[in-house]
């Protein structure tokens, strides 16, 4: 342990958010990995005062370069300073013990602003930090949990082992707009999407026994339509005028996605026999890893 600062040596991890941007619309890279050789003692959460987050935005991953022994078990931390020394923890990943010699990589979701601090909490005690006069961790002891607030003292001179991933997040909704929103502009609680999807056109392919559907989905995900009584689309009726028809839609932007149902046997007969047909049809819109919404409208079709 080294003897410089407070019993708690340099656990401070994830060395904060670089203040060097990136290109716009595009992740940036903050803080850096090293291979640590000062050991932190357990049961302190530490943060790194230099590094912040340079806009606002999610982190989406970080990363700890282990040594060959004295390995640590950490949460990822991230702090707000509230006033003075007293900062809030504003999100956290889960305990994870890196593998030995590896440069170690976890995912996390922690949406945050300008000028956030990234750290960590030592589970166990181990390998963390270098000595580094430009660098000063903040460190208090506890392991302050999301919401939290706590007073933090400054030993100087270490930087910590521990780099982040900060991505935009254009509209808002706690997602990364580079590998965690599968709806880049719109909001939504599904990996950033909504489950809702809106049917701005419904018509009769020429005189043909076919109806053409277009709707605008948010991004990512399927896409069916067929009549509105239909089984499959989430109805109890098994009496249907159009074939259902499913699209897998991979583009994570708002588009317009049109397609083409065509009537079952029974529906062309009644096409056929009378002239004309009215069809209820069902817009069914499922994210990614989210629930199906749905939109109901007419269509009338003549022979």
């Amino acid at each position: 342990m080294k003897m410089s600062r407070p019993l708690i040596a340099c656990l401070a991890t994830l060395t904060a958010l670089i203040a060097a941007p990136g290109s716009a619309g595009a992740a940036t890279q903050v803080g850096q990995t090293l291979t640590p050789s000062g050991t932190c003692i357990s049961s302190y959460t530490w943060l790194q005062s230099q590094s912040s987050a340079p806009s606002d935005g999610v982190i989406t991953g970080w990363d700890y370069q282990a040594g060959a022994s004295n390995v640590p078990q950490l949460k990822f931390k991230v702090g707000r300073l509230v006033s003075g020394s007293t900062y809030r923890i504003v999100g956290e990943s889960g305990a994870v013990t890196p593998d030995a010699s590896t440069l170690n990589h976890y995912l996390v979701r922690i949406p945050v602003k300008a000028g956030d601090l990234i750290g960590f909490y030592t589970v166990t005690g181990g390998g963390c930090d270098t000595s580094n006069p430009s660098f000063t961790e903040l460190t208090t002891l506890g392991d302050v949990a999301p919401g939290a607030q706590a007073g933090f003292s400054s030993p100087a001179g270490y930087e910590m082992d521990v780099s982040a991933s900060l991505e935009p997040d254009a509209d808002h909704d706690g997602f990364g707009d580079e590998t965690q929103d599968k709806c880049v502009g719109t909001t939504g609680p599904y990996n950033g999407c909504p489950n809702t999807a809106t049917i701005d056109r419904v018509k009769q392919k020429g005189t043909k026994p076919k109806v053409k559907v277009t709707t605008t989905v948010p991004g990512a995900g399927t896409l069916q339509a067929g009549s509105a009584n239909d089984a499959s689309l989430a109805s109890a009726s098994a009496s249907t005028s159009l074939k259902p028809v499913s699209q897998a839609i991979t583009s994570f932007g708002k588009q317009q996605v049109t397609l083409t149902l065509k009537l079952t046997k029974s529906a062309k007969k009644k096409l056929a026999d009378k002239g004309k047909l009215k069809a209820q049809v069902k817009g069914v819109y499922t994210p990614e890893g989210g629930p199906a919404g749905s939109q109901t409208t007419k269509v009338k079709l003549k022979s």
